[in-house]
């Protein structure tokens, strides 16, 4: 199978990760929200995602994000990208068993000019920091687990529209800063 995503294991070094890490730890956190089924805003995730999220406003954190977009879209993906978008911390708790199950995202039927493109995850935690939490895509009838996803400084960056979703985590904590790639409307 054509692989779908660009992926960089263990990529970030180690002192990078735990400045990011430490940084995002104190900005203010609130519930992670999904979509509106009714497309009227954001609703709380209910069974579909429990999440605590934090906003990072920081330059030198998109700069490391547009660094790895640039490449990844010249490498696969050739989308009209541009230099504009929101960065998030994520936490998911093994004790509330975080998660967010199957989604999208990108809205293919949105009423907006510019969709979102690319989706980007940096793992933040080492894969000994917690149990469960697999990041997987589901392509037609099969999932599959990024292998290597889960070593700390990794990142991924796949086009928005895959429908993926990170399983619950069962033990200890997991966090990753994740961003979408904004572009005009896909044709």
């Amino acid at each position: 199978m054509k692989q779908n995503y660009c992926f960089w294991e263990k990529e970030l070094p180690s002192e990078l990760v735990q400045s990011l890490k430490e940084m995002c730890e104190n900005a203010p956190k609130e519930e992670g929200l999904i979509a509106s089924p009714k497309g009227d805003g954001f609703v709380e995730g209910g069974d579909i995602r429990k999440s605590q999220v934090s906003w990072i406003a920081d330059s030198d954190t998109d700069e490391i994000i547009w660094r790895y977009v640039s490449m990844a879209n010249k490498l696969m993906f050739g989308f009209d990208i541009k230099k504009d978008f929101a960065v998030q911390y994520t936490t998911y708790k093994g004790d509330e068993e975080g998660h967010y199950d199957w989604h999208q995202d990108t809205d293919m039927i949105s009423q907006e000019f510019m969709d979102r493109k690319l989706s980007v995850v940096i793992q933040l935690s080492d894969d000994t920091d917690y149990e469960g939490g697999d990041f997987q895509f589901e392509f037609n009838t099969s999932v599959e687990t990024v292998p290597g996803f889960r070593k700390k400084g990794s990142v991924l960056i796949f086009p928005s529209f895959l429908k993926h979703k990170v399983t619950k985590v069962t033990k200890g904590t997991r966090n990753s800063l994740v961003s979408w790639i904004m572009g005009p409307n896909f044709k």
